[in-house]
């Protein structure tokens, strides 16, 4: 055999053998088309939920009429100073014009007065529902030797008024307690009136009368 014809032989040989592996090396799988290889892939679109409506309450008014501000009752007076200021709790007595009126109200608003001029008191005469008596604010401390029971009321004029009066006992912690002296308010002012001891025909019992 000639050189030639063995290396051709040779060569057939190696090409075949080739061939044979890469046909064991290659994947059973068709091969995609060129239109699947250049089709994209795209993520499923993600669904959006529908916004939620959220129900505000707004904030209550920071003021309410004068007419529609409910008393605070009285509460029973558990210790001894609680006590004596219900014994002395002023008896207040307005024969015409404007009338006290509660200037507080539970939910935290407090009272307005009144818009226009009222000269003869009607929009705050308490026709409006006033039924339940006046609203009276009270403190009380010790100022000195004296024990100062402070009682307030507001009146929801066109200019708000606060008129006030200080009943002065001597203690109350003990059983036999007396009115030491009085301090009223006066209109236009920051001072006082004061009477020490104050006239019996000022007394009634043991509340001070406030006219």
């Amino acid at each position: 055999m000639k050189i030639s014809t063995f290396i051709g032989v040779v060569a057939f040989c190696i090409a075949a053998t080739l061939a044979e592996q890469v046909q064991k090396e290659s994947p059973t799988t068709a091969p995609s088309t060129p239109e699947q290889q250049q089709t994209p892939q795209f993520q499923e679109e993600a669904t959006v939920a529908p916004a939620k409506e959220i129900e505000v309450t707004p904030p209550p008014s920071a003021t309410i009429e004068h007419g529609e501000v409910v008393l605070f009752k009285q509460p029973e007076p558990a210790s001894a100073t609680e006590k004596a200021a219900i014994k002395f709790k002023p008896q207040l007595s307005i024969a015409n014009g404007c009338v006290s009126y509660a200037a507080v109200y539970e939910a935290g608003q407090v009272s307005t007065w009144l818009k226009g001029p009222d000269h003869l008191g009607i929009k705050c005469a308490g026709l409006d529902g006033l039924t339940e008596g006046s609203q009276v604010y009270g403190r009380s401390a010790w100022y000195g030797r004296v024990w100062g029971i402070m009682s307030a009321w507001f009146f929801p004029e066109m200019t708000p008024v606060w008129q006030h009066l200080i009943v002065w006992t001597n203690n109350p912690n003990v059983s036999e307690q007396t009115i030491v002296a009085v301090s009223t308010s006066t209109n236009g002012s920051s001072g006082y009136a004061v009477q020490t001891p104050p006239s019996a025909d000022k007394i009634n019992g043991t509340s001070v009368k406030v006219s």
